[in-house]
């Protein structure tokens, strides 16, 4: 997961720049919740003119899980013409997968999650192959 950037003024306290690092920042699997993905007092804006030091996969993000399944029956009619009845589902279990943490230290939202991917979605279609 990757820090966010905050350029609100190029020559004032971060323009382009990244918090510094104190700790590790990762919390326990059981800690984290969209609320609070990681110790967000692990990390401090730098004063004007100091680079931070957070590396690019500094903490782990949400993983995600999906499994998308497709169901198909063929129904011969004629020797050379077929009906297909398909049945597609994307995330087929309706796993949550969240999106990824706020990660601008200069946010009051910093270190919480906001959104998730899509839901389970599913599409019935028929397919005349002749």
């Amino acid at each position: 997961m990757d820090f966010s950037t905050n350029a609100d003024d190029l020559l004032g306290n971060r323009g382009g720049n990244v918090p510094i690092r104190l700790a590790s920042g990762n919390l326990a699997s059981g800690q984290r919740n969209a609320g609070k993905w990681f110790d967000t007092s692990a990390f401090i804006d730098p004063p004007k003119g100091v680079l931070g030091n957070t590396t690019p996969g500094a903490l782990l993000g949400p993983g995600s899980q999906n499994w998308d399944l497709s169901f198909f029956k063929n129904t011969q009619i004629t020797e050379h013409k077929t009906l297909q009845f398909r049945c597609e589902m994307f995330n087929a279990f309706s796993h949550v997968n969240l999106g990824g943490p706020d990660t601008d230290s200069s946010d009051p939202t910093f270190g919480q999650i906001w959104s998730a991917n899509a839901a389970r979605e599913i599409q019935f279609g028929m397919k005349f192959l002749f």
